[in-house]
């Protein structure tokens, strides 16, 4: 299946959790806030563990987390948001890890971040694995003092981050 055909089997089948982790993610009205971000009850959106479209063997746990770009990067001159997604694959019988499909794991990103946000979020490097491949994919959303969605700004860290080319056709 492609991104599109996976996206909309994870919209179908997990309805619900998608609507939860989006009330949590952005709030009561949808929309992401300062008053959001700096919500001290607020929880860490969690997925999971939830099986995988693409792998029988594999449950998948999906976690959301925002901040801003001056306490992420420790530096008072930054301004905006970061929207972190991690998308990990555990082995459903013996829970040692597994590497996550890419094609899934943009879906979820697609899903989680919404058509209009998604491609404009970047693929992080590898940062946990097994055999060179990924078993931890972590994603972020670039967003401006007023939350649109932005490139990543030149004082961002080292990590190695491309964009992770989700596009939308349409369908």
């Amino acid at each position: 299946m492609d991104i599109d055909q996976l996206a909309q089997s994870i919209r179908q089948k997990h309805r619900r959790e998608i609507s939860a982790l989006h009330h949590e993610l952005f709030g009561e009205d949808g929309t992401l806030s300062k008053q959001n971000i700096d919500n001290e009850n607020r929880k860490t959106p969690r997925l999971g563990p939830l099986a995988s479209l693409t792998d029988r063997f594999t449950k998948l746990t999906i976690v959301a987390d925002m901040a801003d770009l001056a306490y992420l990067e420790q530096n008072p001159a930054l301004e905006g948001t970061c929207v972190t997604v991690s998308i990990a694959g555990h082995h459903r019988v013996m829970d040692s890890r597994v590497p996550v499909n890419i094609a899934e794991a943009k879906a979820w990103i697609r899903v989680v971040l919404g058509d209009k946000w998604a491609p404009h979020a970047y693929q992080q490097g590898t940062l946990s694995g097994v055999g060179g491949r990924a078993t931890t994919m972590y994603f972020r959303l670039f967003l401006d003092a007023g939350y649109r969605p932005c490139p990543r700004p030149d004082q961002f860290g080292g990590q190695e981050l491309v964009p992770a080319d989700i596009g939308h056709t349409g369908q």
